[in-house]
């Protein structure tokens, strides 16, 4: 049977398996519940099931009728702290966590993968390695590193590896895919801005942390099109600051945290020079002191050749041509799936969901964004068309 028509089998059970997940998320390092799911329903196919790996993530593996390449498939875990708005009967049941960047379909696809390619089993020559793992959204410790070093032996082993990413900003069941730089770099940095306080009735007293923030913010956001050409997308964004105790009290401290994006890989060393450079220029302007972290986190996504050729011939036979879309610019969003790239050949692409017609229409991490449902069993196609293709050709080479 082919695997367009296992895989519409398993719709209503890939479904209901993301419904569940989705109903009881949990936030970073957190994914206990989560990783039951997943591991009751990989031992009750038949695979042989590792959990705790790397705090909290889930490795199972299944064996082929003889030896052959080793492919990977890496679901994530985890939730995002936001309360959910959509009125559904799965919507979930905790208060500020919400499946909202797409993890639990990536999760229903990736099991729905495990279920038909077990019911192929008996033809496979060599090994597939289902990766479950927690704390994507950590961003700049991501659950990736933890688990490859926790079990060096799992990843060591890989031939190739497949990953996905729900997208809502194009149509529900196409996909795009590029051999191109597909997601940016992503760091976090914080700022500690010292000063004087003082009584709000007599600011000439005290340091004026809070001009100075302004100032800060304001030079941060223009630091970018100085350093670099439109050609070279870079952000710099705050996502938080903290400082004050009343209306009438100057702070003594304010703190600021946040991120950096980038495609060029050479700016990785120097967004955090350049930072600090204004840093220091504002913070003597304003007769301040400062205390500056930067922290690095995920570099670049960008895909194997070769293993992005097979996955898009593949996705031909499950969807069409058609519906694989040109890839047209970068994500500047992070993710952390590049950590395995560094070492691993492999492919990452994006599944549409948008779907006006269901009110699907929201972007990620929005409190109403939600999945067309429909594009589930196309994703466990694809991935399991292409893993089955990957063990065939590549197995001269690496046996």
């Amino acid at each position: 049977m082919e695997i367009k028509k296992i895989a519409e089998n398993y719709k209503d059970e890939i479904i209901a398996l993301r419904r569940k997940l989705h109903q009881y998320p949990e936030l970073s390092y957190q994914e206990s519940r989560t990783a039951g799911v997943i591991k009751e329903y990989l031992i009750n196919l038949g695979l042989f099931v590792e959990d705790n790996v790397g705090s909290g993530g889930i490795v199972a593996v299944l064996e082929g009728v003889s030896e052959g390449p080793n492919i990977g498939i890496r679901a994530d875990m985890d939730a995002l702290p936001i309360g959910e708005l959509n009125e559904v009967d799965y919507r979930s049941n905790i208060s500020n966590s919400m499946h909202a960047c797409g993890h639990d379909g990536h999760m229903a696809i990736v099991l729905g993968t495990a279920a038909i390619i077990k019911e192929l089993q008996s033809s496979i020559k060599g090994k597939v390695t289902f990766i479950f793992q927690p704390a994507e959204e950590h961003l700049p410790q991501g659950g990736a590193k933890g688990m490859i070093e926790a079990r060096p032996r799992y990843f060591k082993e890989l031939s190739a590896i497949l990953g996905i990413h729900i997208w809502p900003y194009f149509e529900s069941g196409k996909i795009m895919i590029s051999e191109k730089t597909m997601m940016a770099a992503g760091d976090v940095f914080c700022i500690k801005l010292l000063g004087s306080g003082g009584h709000g009735a007599a600011p000439h007293e005290a340091t004026d942390l809070v001009g100075l923030t302004g100032a800060l913010i304001n030079s941060l956001n223009g630091l970018t099109r100085r350093m670099t050409d439109v050609f070279n997308p870079t952000v710099i964004s705050i996502g938080q600051i903290e400082g004050g105790k009343g209306t009438n009290i100057i702070p003594s401290e304010i703190t600021l945290r946040g991120t950096t994006r980038y495609l060029n890989p050479k700016l990785k060393e120097v967004l955090p020079k350049e930072i600090e450079r204004v840093l220091r220029s504002l913070t003597e302007a304003y007769n301040a002191e400062y205390l500056f972290e930067y922290f690095y986190g995920y570099p670049a996504l960008k895909n194997d050749e070769k293993i992005t050729a097979y996955l898009r011939e593949c996705a031909k036979e499950i969807i069409g041509e058609e519906n694989i879309l040109e890839f047209n610019k970068p994500s500047m969003a992070s993710e952390d799936f590049a950590v395995y790239l560094e070492n691993i050949p492999g492919c990452y692409f994006w599944l549409g969901t948008y779907n006006s017609s269901k009110e699907i229409i929201y972007p990620l991490h929005h409190p109403k964004f939600n999945i067309d449902e429909e594009i589930l069993p196309i994703g466990s196609a694809i991935i399991a068309r292409t893993t089955i293709e990957l063990l065939d050709k590549l197995g001269g080479e690496f046996f």
